[in-house]
């Protein structure tokens, strides 16, 4: 009898093994895996995958349990226990994976091909299927506002942004992506005194105590801070948003502030050629 727990704890810390690498390789080459296993309901093939593996974990029950021939009676109910939990493990894992792989497809969509048209009509049954009120129904939601925001919709993306918001349970989690996201989406569409109000909002909600992501915060919002001050106070440095502009490999982040260059440049009557440029590249980007 031990002998048979040793082989089948063995068996599940090796599966453990292989699967819990192959998903920190997934993560490590850049797949969007903020959303993994809160999605696995949202697309056909992981639905079946996991239905698969589900359905041979129980035929293997069966066969365990009701032929006589394959193993001792007493280890029948040891040996159908962890050929369940691998069953389980193994669903749920391979559904997680493939359920981010399908994920990233639609969300190359957006972010590498730049057609928010094509992408929000893809992604918005999507967001409907992930559990309400959850990180990742928030996290899909966030999404699906950039493309509407890259479409030339910012006052749409506000809306599902601060619905999501609303209905999200654990609304600390999501408070610096939230403030930071609605500050785009303002800026995006012209509020720029109420998105300078969002950015204090956004400071001063964050604990004093975690220095280190008040300060990641401070500097991913630098570049929009930077141009609120030139476009209200007429302050002139923007380094950081030129260096967005010019280098940034999110494309998004890139468009927006080739478009907010651009809406500076104009207005100091300075040449636009450069900005111009880089949003030729992608026409369906409304800037």
């Amino acid at each position: 009898m031990f002998w048979y727990i040793y082989q089948f704890t063995k068996t599940i810390f090796s599966v453990s093994s292989v699967l819990s690498t192959s998903v920190h390789t997934l993560l490590q080459t850049g797949i969007h895996a903020g959303i993994i296993q809160g999605m696995i309901r949202c697309f056909r093939k992981s639905i079946v995958a996991v239905s698969v593996i589900a359905a041979v974990a129980l035929a293997l029950d069966i066969y365990i349990i009701f032929i006589k021939d394959f193993a001792l009676w007493w280890t029948r109910p040891f040996t159908s226990l962890m050929i369940a939990l691998i069953g389980i493990f193994t669903a749920r894992v391979t559904g997680s994976l493939i359920a981010s792989a399908e994920n990233t497809k639609l969300l190359n969509i957006l972010y590498s091909e730049m057609d928010p048209g094509r992408f929000t009509a893809c992604y918005a049954p999507v967001t409907e299927k992930v559990r309400r009120g959850s990180f990742d129904s928030f996290s899909s939601k966030a999404y699906l506002a950039d493309g509407y925001s890259a479409g030339g919709e910012p006052k749409k993306a506000l809306e599902i942004i601060d619905k999501a918001y609303e209905e999200t349970s654990d609304k600390a989690k999501i408070f610096p992506f939230y403030r930071t996201n609605r500050t785009r989406y303002l800026i995006a569409a012209g509020c720029y005194e109420e998105a300078e109000e969002e950015i204090g909002t956004l400071l001063s909600g964050i604990d004093g105590k975690n220095a280190a992501l008040k300060a990641n915060i401070e500097k991913n919002i630098l570049p929009l801070r930077e141009f609120l001050d030139a476009f209200l106070h007429g302050n002139t440095d923007c380094t950081s948003l030129e260096s967005d502009m010019e280098y940034s490999r999110v494309l998004t982040t890139k468009l927006e502030a080739a478009r907010l260059v651009r809406i500076l440049r104009q207005k100091e009557g300075k040449s636009t050629k450069q900005a111009d440029r880089i949003l030729s590249e992608y026409p369906l980007f409304k800037a």
